[in-house]
C-alpha cells in the first residue's frame, strides 16, 4: 500500500486520533526507581491498551500492546497486530534483571508481503512481491562485569520462507527464480559485549558500544547441505543533551554475514533502517547504517490528555507525558560478494514523539528520500 504526498497526510491524522484515544484508555502507575546509566528517570509506569499504528508498507494495523518499565530491573513490550493490508505480526521484546544476569533479547513472528526492487529509481514499484512468514529469535544473557560494561553467551535463530509470488499485475511466478523469496534459515551462538553509560532503550546523556559475534550453521532451499555461517555486528551510539530541552542523537551500525541465505540476510529501507525508503528494498551480507537525530522537547509533564480522561473515568490515572519534536537524518548501504556495493540510501523527515517516562515512546515519523515521495511511520518504541 503506497501513500502519496495527497493522501499521507489524511494518514497521519487518522492516526493521532488514534493517538488520543490510546491515552485516554491506557493505565500507568510509577513508584521510585534510579537507573544508573540515566539521571533522568522518574519512576516505573505500565502501558496496556489497542492501539492503531501504520506505515506506508503496510497501510493502518489494528494492534493490542502491553509496556512495563522499572529502571534498572525490567524493561519489556509486547504486541499483536494486525494491519487493513492483511500483514500479521506478534512479538515480545525487552530486558529482565535476575540474578547476576540481564537477559535481554526479542521473539517475533511475521507474516506480510515483501518486495524485490529495481535498483535505480529513486521511488520505486516492486519487480515481484511474495507472502513471507519470519520467526526470529535473538536472546543474551549478560553478566555485569563493572558498572558499565555487560558479557554473556547470545544465540540467533531465524527462519522464513516466502509463499505465492506474484508480479506487479498479479500474475504467479516461479518461487525457484527468486532467490530473495526462498526458504532459508540459521542458527548461530555467540557472545554478546555491551558497555553503556545511558539506557540502551531511550537513550538520554550517555555512550552505547555493542559487540555481537556469532558462528553455527545455516540452511537454504537451493542448498543440498547446510553450510557454515558467521555474523559480526557492532552498534556505536551517542546521545548528548544541548539543552534541558534540547538533545541530540547519532548512530552507527555495521553487520557482516558469512553464508546466510537471501531471506535472512541484512536488509535496508524502512522504519528500522532507512525511513523513507521502502521496507527491506535491498538485501546483502554486508551492511552499513547510520541515524541522526535531534530531539526538542516542546511539552514536558503535560497531563491535559490524562486529566480529560480521568475526569470521565476515575479509575484511570493521572500521569505525566512528554511531547517532542524529531528532526532526523537515516542512511544505509549494502553489500554482497555477489554483487558488490550498492547505491546509498538515504532518508530525511520529521518526527512527533509521544513520551510516557522514562522509555515509553509512541510516535509518528514521516520520512523521504531526495526526490521521492513521503513515507509515514506510526508505531511504538524509541526510534533507535
Amino acid at each position: 500500500m503506497q501513500y502519496t504526498r495527497k493522501t499521507y497526510p489524511k494518514a497521519v491524522f487518522q492516526s493521532l486520533l488514534v493517538l488520543l484515544t490510546l491515552f485516554a484508555v491506557a493505565g500507568a502507575s510509577a513508584s521510585p526507581a534510579a537507573d544508573s546509566t540515566d539521571s533522568a528517570d522518574r519512576g516505573a509506569h505500565i502501558l496496556a491498551a489497542p492501539y492503531v499504528v501504520g506505515n506506508s508498507d503496510d497501510g493502518l494495523t489494528l494492534g493490542f500492546g502491553f509496556g512495563a518499565n522499572r529502571p534498572p530491573s525490567l524493561y519489556a513490550v509486547s504486541s499483536i497486530e494486525y494491519s487493513l493490508t492483511g500483514q500479521l505480526s506478534a512479538y515480545v521484546e525487552g530486558e529482565v534483571w535476575l540474578g547476576e544476569y540481564r537477559y535481554a533479547g526479542k521473539v517475533s513472528y511475521s507474516r506480510g508481503d515483501f518486495g524485490i526492487y529495481p535498483t535505480l529509481p529513486v521511488d520505486p514499484e516492486a519487480v515481484a512481491e511474495a507472502d513471507i512468514e519470519r520467526v526470529d529469535i535473538k536472546l543474551a544473557a549478560l553478566r555485569p562485569l563493572s558498572p558499565r560494561f555487560e558479557l554473556g553467551p547470545a544465540v540467533w535463530i531465524e527462519s522464513a520462507r516466502g509463499m505465492r509470488p506474484e508480479d506487479p499485475d498479479k500474475v504467479p511466478l516461479e518461487l525457484a527464480t527468486l532467490a530473495p523469496f526462498r526458504p532459508g534459515s540459521l542458527a548461530l551462538g555467540g557472545v554478546r559485549a555491551r558497555w553503556r553509560t545511558t539506557s540502551s532503550v531511550r537513550p538520554m546523556d550517555g555512550y552505547i558500544l555493542d559487540l555481537i559475534t556469532q558462528a553455527g550453521a545455516a540452511w537454504a532451499d537451493e542448498w543440498d547441505d547446510a553450510k557454515p555461517d558467521a555474523t559480526v555486528q557492532f552498534k556505536a551510539a551517542m546521545a548528548k543533551p544541548l539543552h534541558p530541552r534540547l538533545r541530540y542523537y547519532l548512530r552507527a551500525e555495521t553487520r557482516l554475514q558469512l553464508n546466510t541465505p537471501p531471506i535472512v540476510r541484512n536488509y535496508n529501507g524502512g522504519e528500522k533502517k532507512v525511513r523513507g525508503q521502502p521496507k527491506r528494498r535491498e538485501y546483502g551480507r554486508r551492511a552499513i547504517y547510520t541515524r541522526a537525530q535531534t530531539h526538542w522537547t516542546m511539552l514536558d509533564d503535560w497531563r491535559w490528555p490524562s486529566e480529560v480522561a480521568h475526569s470521565l473515568f476515575s479509575f484511570i490515572p493521572v500521569y505525566d507525558l512528554d511531547v517532542e519534536l524529531v528532526p532526523f537524518y537515516d542512511m544505509g548501504v549494502m553489500a554482497d560478494p555477489d554483487f558488490g556495493w550498492l547505491p546509498a540510501r538515504h532518508g530525511v523527515g520529521m518526527g512527533l514523539h509521544f513520551v510516557i517516562p522514562p522509555e515509553l515512546v509512541l510516535r509518528v515519523d514521516v520520512g523521504v528520500s531526495p526526490g521521492g515521495s513521503p513515507r509515514f511511520y506510526f508505531t511504538i518504541g524509541e526510534s533507535i
